[in-house]
């Protein structure tokens, strides 16, 4: 068996031409097998991650009846004596961090200039530890005490720069008239376009007073050490939030997240399987030539006393060889490409702007180990099994026809 393997390694370079050929076709399939599963699960860690950070947390915490109307940003329905829960909460092993928002509907006003939107009001400090909106601010500055940071595209909509002062009018959470006159601080461009179009950010203190919501807030986000935690820390935040009359809501439990990432599973998994089919034919196809064009040489070694059953493996060998090389070569260059990727991202530009949750205008794959090793094993496995068919079939020829 061994000299067989030996002769199958020899028979690599008796014939360079056809080896580099088989080789390159599979260095080319596993080769994009390998950027394909990093590129899918970059995709769908940045959306995740990206939607916890701008929306959900890994936790939030809500009056039950708000859930219901959320839509209508109801601000009776909120989450009271927030300094006490956010307390208790802070205290649970494996949080990392709890921060109370307020979410209302207004109206922005600028000279002639008005604008629906979304405030959220928000404590700029805690908040750098989850939705950091400073990194995202491409004009201005920080969000401080009577500013407002206002995304890109409402901005634009509303005519403002930094430095203007625009007025805000709401209602407070007994359905009173509520104004505000805010500086603009800085200009938000997260990439996502819900979030440009509508959303703007104020100091949470100010939100509480202007809509009279004293220690009040509309939900309380947490953010976990790890996303693998957060059905056990949710049972331990159940004791300290039901007496209250209120609930958890995880990332998994919000805005579709979950239906949404299984349409993304399901669509990227087609994808893939459509890359791994075309893969496997044409290392199949490859192999299969490359051996069918030898039945003369397996004539010759049949006609040497060679068994036909020492024949297979002999070009089973030869194909592992082969499949070795050019899956290993074929793995590394995949490598290469999504560490390369993985700095500069892909850029889509506006393409996702109708979706309802966050897909920024720039994607990047994600390196795991797991997907050169995967493709690897595959190209491997592919180029053995599309040597065995017609090897065991020029093997039971008779030498004579196989010489012909």
């Amino acid at each position: 068996m061994l000299l067989l393997g030996k002769l199958g390694f020899q028979n690599m370079f008796r014939h360079s031409r056809r080896t580099f050929l088989t080789a390159l076709a599979i260095l080319i399939a596993v080769g994009a097998i390998t950027y394909m599963l990093c590129h899918i699960v970059g995709i769908l860690d940045t959306v995740l991650n990206d939607y916890i950070r701008l929306q959900s947390g890994h936790i939030r915490i809500i009056n039950p009846a708000y859930r219901v109307k959320e839509r209508l940003l109801p601000l009776k329905l909120n989450v009271p004596d927030v300094t006490q829960r956010l307390k208790e909460i802070r205290q649970i092993p494996g949080i990392r961090l709890a921060v109370p928002r307020i979410r209302f509907g207004g109206l922005l006003s600028y000279g002639d200039n008005n604008q629906g939107g979304v405030g959220i009001g928000i404590l700029p400090g805690p908040e750098r530890g989850l939705l950091d909106i400073d990194k995202d601010i491409k004009a201005g500055g920080k969000l401080t005490p009577g500013g407002m940071v206002i995304g890109a595209k409402l901005a634009d909509k509303l005519g403002v720069k930094r430095g203007d002062e625009v007025t805000v009018l709401s209602q407070t959470k007994y359905h009173s008239i509520a104004a505000g006159n805010f500086k603009i601080t800085g200009i938000l461009s997260t990439g996502f376009d819900y979030i440009d179009r509508s959303t703007y950010y104020i100091n949470l203190r100010e939100a509480q007073e202007m809509l009279d919501m004293p220690d009040q807030a509309t939900e309380l986000v947490i953010k976990l050490a790890a996303r693998e935690d957060t059905e056990r820390l949710v049972r331990k935040l159940e004791p300290i939030i039901k007496p209250h009359n209120l609930i958890t809501l995880t990332w998994m439990d919000q805005g579709g997240i979950a239906q949404t990432l299984k349409t993304v599973y399901v669509s990227m998994a087609l994808i893939m399987g459509i890359v791994l089919v075309l893969a496997g034919l044409t290392i199949a196809n490859t192999m299969m030539m490359s051996v069918m064009e030898r039945t003369r040489e397996i004539g010759t070694l049949l006609a040497l006393g060679m068994r036909p059953f020492q024949v297979v493996v002999l070009f089973l060998w030869e194909g592992f060889f082969i499949g070795l090389l050019g899956s290993f070569l074929g793995a590394g260059l995949g490598s290469l490409i999504t560490l390369y990727i993985q700095k500069i991202g892909i850029h889509i530009g506006s393409a996702a702007g109708g979706m309802s949750i966050p897909i920024g205008q720039v994607l990047y794959p994600r390196f795991f180990w797991g997907a050169p090793l995967y493709s690897m094993l595959f190209g491997l496995v592919i180029t053995v099994l599309a040597s065995l068919l017609p090897a065991y079939k020029a093997s039971k020829m008779l030498p004579r026809e196989a010489m012909l």
